[in-house]
C-alpha cells in the first residue's frame, strides 16, 4: 500500500492532528528530545503523514505512540523525510503496532532501574515528584 491512497484530505481533523503534533513538539519533546520535537513538527507539516494518521483510531493517533512505533519498526529516523519514506515503506507494519500498543507513562516499576543508583547516595534522601504521574514513581523502595 502507498500513502497516496489516503490523500482525501479533510483539511478539518488534518488541521486538528497537525496541531496535536505541534504541541507535543512546543510542550513535551521540547528541551527533551530534539529529535522527536523535529520529528513532531515534520508530521504537522506533512499532508502524507497526516493522512496515515487520520486512517487510525482518534485514540490511536498520539505522537508518542506513532514515534514509538516508527522507533520499534525502523529505528529513529534522521529527519521529517527520512521518517516519511520509512511510515511509506513500512506502513502495514508500523500501523499493525500503533493498533496492537498503548503507551503507559504510569506506571512505578519504571523507576526500578534507579534503585541501584539511589541505594549509592547519602542517606536520608527525599524525592519529589510532580506532573501527570506525581506520586506514582516514588515507590523506588519498595521494587
Amino acid at each position: 500500500m502507498h500513502l497516496d491512497i489516503y490523500m482525501t484530505p479533510d483539511s478539518d481533523e488534518l488541521g486538528t492532528i497537525a496541531r496535536l503534533y505541534e504541541r507535543f513538539a512546543t510542550f513535551e519533546a521540547r528541551g527533551s528530545s530534539l529529535i522527536y520535537q523535529q520529528l513532531a513538527l515534520s508530521v504537522a507539516a506533512s499532508p502524507q503523514l497526516l493522512a496515515f494518521l487520520r486512517f487510525l483510531p482518534l485514540d490511536r493517533r498520539q505522537p508518542n505512540l506513532f514515534l514509538a512505533a516508527v522507533r520499534h519498526v525502523c529505528g529513529v529516523p534522521r529527519n521529517g523525510n527520512e521518517l516519511e519514506e520509512l511510515v511509506c515503506t513500512h506502513e502495514a507494519r508500523i500501523r499493525g503496532v500503533i493498533l496492537s500498543r498503548t503507551t503507559q507513562t504510569n506506571e512505578p516499576a519504571r523507576c526500578a532501574v534507579l534503585l541501584p543508583v539511589l541505594a549509592q547516595l547519602s542517606q536520608p534522601l527525599a524525592l519529589i515528584e510532580v506532573g501527570a504521574s506525581a506520586g506514582l514513581c516514588l515507590l523506588p523502595d519498595r521494587l
